[in-house]
């Protein structure tokens, strides 16, 4: 299958929600919209964790809060900085070369469920703190950086080299932080 094909089945899978520029969220007091992030290094991610902190009214346009989607974010951070078990082994990466082609070149499509077998483990709790949740993910990044070993297999991508394991946080860093809506900057 060449590139163009691939992109085809990839998009027909997703149904179109990668040309979306902004989604809008009604909520009982306000409209909310996602934003279009697009991060080319995890030091443009850290750089917007900074702007982030800098807000004092954080609100998200989904279902989580801010302090749950940066709860998801450091577990999938911390999760992909865990040892591959000995002799564990993927599909071939040809079977997931569509997916992980969309996934980590245009973005994670929004609206799209969790696959069930990262739902336990990703899921937030309720009762987190932003404060607390920020430092979390910024230490997630660090590990992840100074990573040296074999990286686990994603339960959907497959088998990812490092780098497409960085790829993959960034899209999926674009993907949730694009739902935090900042207002009321707490200082300049």
């Amino acid at each position: 299958m060449d590139s163009g094909a691939a992109c085809l089945f990839a998009n027909s899978l997703f149904a179109g929600s990668c040309s979306e520029r902004a989604m809008t969220v009604a909520d009982s007091q306000d409209t909310y919209r996602h934003s279009r992030l697009r991060f080319s290094s995890l030091a443009d991610y850290l750089a917007h964790l900074d702007h982030l902190e800098r807000f004092a009214d954080v609100r998200s346009s989904g279902s989580w809060t801010p302090a749950q989607i940066l709860h998801h974010l450091a577990t999938a951070f911390e999760l992909s900085c865990e040892q591959r078990p000995s002799g564990q082994r993927a599909q071939s990466r040809l079977l997931k070369w569509p997916i992980r082609f969309v996934v980590l070149r245009r973005g994670i499509p929004r609206g799209r469920p969790m696959p069930s077998e990262a739902r336990d483990a990703l899921t937030p709790p309720e009762d987190v703190s932003l404060a607390e949740q920020l430092t979390r993910l910024r230490q997630g990044i660090s590990a992840f950086q100074a990573v040296t070993h074999e990286l686990p297999i994603h339960p959907v991508l497959g088998e990812l080299t490092k780098d497409e394991w960085r790829r993959f946080h960034l899209r999926h860093g674009e993907l949730h932080l694009g739902h935090i809506v900042m207002a009321d900057l707490t200082h300049a």
